[in-house]
């Protein structure tokens, strides 16, 4: 084998095993100061979702249904919004369609989170102003990547 294609190999190699680290080998940052909005009408769901933000020093605060969300998005500034879709009283998506409507230039980042992450739901979440969906079987992973793109 030439050499160059050996040494190829060997770099891709090291390349891969650096990206393969466990979550506790990443040295999380921490964010006290940011304002995170949990709307989930799902208490174990809340309650999961807060535990992955307390480890980046997050004490999110919560609302459990569309129409609480949509009154706390307008009369409180927000660094990150976790949205469920599927809520009683307004929907995420209808949340998130009322907010943008009525505030255009806002650039709030408000991520859908849901049970189910089909490319349909994706579409509508994109139309209506969320930055991302996120399957709730990958919350924690996810979380990551959010509050990374958006606090960091």
């Amino acid at each position: 084998m030439p050499d160059s294609l050996s040494s190829s190999t060997a770099q891709r190699q090291r390349t891969a095993s650096t990206q393969l680290v466990s979550e506790s080998d990443v040295k999380l940052q921490s964010y006290p100061d940011a304002r995170v909005l949990i709307v989930e009408d799902n208490a174990l769901s809340r309650m999961t979702l807060a535990r992955e933000l307390e480890k980046w020093g997050i004490m999110p605060e919560f609302a459990v249904d569309g129409k609480h969300a949509l009154y706390r998005l307008e009369n409180e500034d927000w660094d990150v919004v976790f949205m469920d879709v599927a809520m009683p009283r307004m929907d995420g998506l209808d949340v998130c369609r009322t907010f943008f409507e009525s505030h255009p230039s806002s650039d709030l980042p408000i991520v859908a989170i849901t049970a189910t992450s089909s490319s349909e739901l994706k579409e509508k979440a994109i139309e209506c102003g969320m930055k991302g969906v996120i399957a709730k079987a990958h919350l924690a992973q996810a979380t990551n990547l959010v509050l990374s793109k958006f606090l960091g």
